[in-house]
């Protein structure tokens, strides 16, 4: 179900769990499942160059593969327009 989920299933809260350098993580609810999940938000505007992109795409494509007790899990990448 987390695999699949819409960014409009998601009710985010005034909670952040962190800061980086193209955006911040913050907990928000997954209303379907009731599950409380991080959202790492990036700033598309920081991403100006076609290597910074690849580099972006790269680490969903690895993100999403890990599973790990250590690491926290990747269920889906959400975009919005």
């Amino acid at each position: 179900m987390l695999a699949n989920m819409k960014l409009e299933e998601l009710q985010f809260e005034s909670v952040n769990l962190g800061k980086g350098s193209y955006g911040q993580v913050q907990l928000a609810l997954h209303k379907p499942s009731g599950k409380k999940v991080a959202v790492k938000k990036l700033d598309k505007r920081m991403i100006k160059t076609p290597k910074m992109k690849e580099t972006l795409r790269r680490e969903i494509q690895i993100h999403k593969k890990l599973k790990h007790v250590n690491i926290v899990r990747m269920y889906a990448d959400l975009e919005d327009h």
